[in-house]
């Protein structure tokens, strides 16, 4: 077994407004994709945006199923 530590910084931001544009962007379209969940038992919509390194934007949302 080998163990590992990683250790990170992050920014906290008051708003969206402080972040910049390509970042906004991001928050706009996980936003929208949010109308794309299925959450009947959890009643908890999650929407998510990725930026690639080439600029490509993922997104995606939850789906809920009777199985779990």
């Amino acid at each position: 077994m080998e163990k590992r530590q990683h250790d990170f910084w992050f920014d906290v931001y008051g708003s969206a407004d402080e972040l910049e544009e390509a970042d906004r962007n991001l928050i706009v379209k996980a936003r929208a994709v949010t109308a794309n969940a299925y959450a009947p038992y959890s009643n908890f919509n999650v929407g998510a945006a990725a930026r690639l390194a080439n600029g490509e934007i993922l997104t995606g949302s939850n789906q809920e199923n009777a199985s779990y």
